[in-house]
């Protein structure tokens, strides 16, 4: 019999294999997809490194947490860029004094800081917190409609964290994260998780069931906990997307993201990947990228981390621990992690259980 059981083939699952097989543990690794890699994964489309799921960029503070990922991939020094096209014109994003300017003629950070603080910080919503922070203007320019089509629901109506870790910049600093380490892997991050994966056995295209007997001592599990157990406390809640992919014979955008934030452009974003690429070739592939209702069969992307159903994610949780049964990732935490979050929550996962 092997030691763990670990079903995920994705970045958690990967971490966690990888620092318990280190530590002289067996594992077996499985996944219901036929590609390793979860969300981050990738494939080549004429040339352009296509990431399957949108875009992922890799960005932290930690120190400890970037090492390790140079362990298993070589990096090269990229700088996420997004622009916002509201009505036709671009903008300048996250909001900066290049922004300001572009909507108010603002030149100077004093400038910015006198207009923003002319509104009042009250209001817990989304839509009333960041009116308070940035003004109607920069609200509806850059907030209202990406944000109603990405969650399907009245800006009103969601709660103000979503929006609250978006930077206000009294620079024209223009780069989308400030973390400092940021880039990407040369050759992508399923072969990065490839060679997390090194000597680990993994089956592809296959799911897991409860009822079906265990190879395993220990599980990790890193899906969704309602269809584990059947949805015995009622079905979680997620947003779901789609793309549609365009292959163009030169660069299309200039930038690998452009928003687009009016409300009645249908998508909220198109992803140009050649700009994820080291050495990109002349030609491009674009994916324009649709929020959509969830519903079984469709993939799970943002958790709806509301009352309801973060209750029902303890109830799931509890139950999972009862069995004996480990949790961690995405699906299973029902909370959205960042890459080096799930990397650095895994390492310390593994590092627990190690430690008995």
């Amino acid at each position: 019999m092997i030691d763990w059981l670990i079903v995920g083939a994705g970045l958690y699952g990967a971490t966690f294999a990888r620092e318990l097989t280190d530590a002289g543990q067996s594992c077996l690794v499985i996944d219901r997809r036929e590609y390793i890699g979860g969300n981050c994964a990738d494939e080549m489309i004429c040339g352009v490194r296509v990431q399957r799921h949108g875009g992922h960029i890799f960005h932290t503070n930690d120190k400890s947490t970037w090492e390790y990922v140079n362990r298993f991939a070589d990096w090269w020094h990229y700088r996420h860029k997004v622009k916002v096209n509201y009505q036709g014109r671009i903008y300048s994003f996250p909001i900066n004094l290049m922004t300001l300017h572009q909507v108010w003629g603002i030149t100077t950070p004093d400038e910015a800081r006198e207009r923003l603080q002319q509104a009042g910080k009250n209001g817990h919503s989304l839509k009333r917190w960041a009116i308070a922070e940035l003004g109607e203007e920069l609200y509806y320019t850059f907030i209202h409609g990406y944000t109603a089509k990405q969650w399907g629901r009245d800006p009103d109506t969601l709660p103000a964290s979503i929006v609250q870790r978006i930077p206000i910049r009294f620079t024209y600093d223009d780069d989308y994260f400030s973390d400092t380490y940021q880039g990407q892997p040369v050759d992508g991050y399923s072969a990065m998780i490839g060679e997390m994966l090194r000597g680990i056995p993994v089956e592809l295209g296959q799911d897991f069931d409860l009822s079906r007997p265990n190879p395993a001592r220990h599980i990790l599990y890193t899906g969704p906990l309602d269809a584990l157990f059947s949805n015995e406390f009622g079905t979680l809640q997620y947003r779901s997307l789609r793309w549609e992919y365009e292959q163009h014979e030169s660069d299309y955008q200039g930038c690998a993201t452009m928003n687009y934030t009016d409300a009645d452009v249908p998508y909220t974003r198109i992803i140009e990947y050649r700009h994820f690429m080291q050495n990109p070739p002349r030609n491009t592939v674009i994916a324009k990228e649709f929020p959509m209702e969830w519903h079984p069969g469709r993939e799970m992307y943002y958790p709806v981390n509301d009352e309801p159903n973060n209750r029902r994610a303890n109830l799931y949780a509890a139950q999972a621990k009862r069995l004996g049964i480990e949790t961690g990732g995405r699906l299973a935490d029902y909370r959205y992690y960042d890459m080096h979050q799930a990397v650095a929550a895994a390492r310390k996962h593994a590092e627990r259980v190690l430690n008995g």
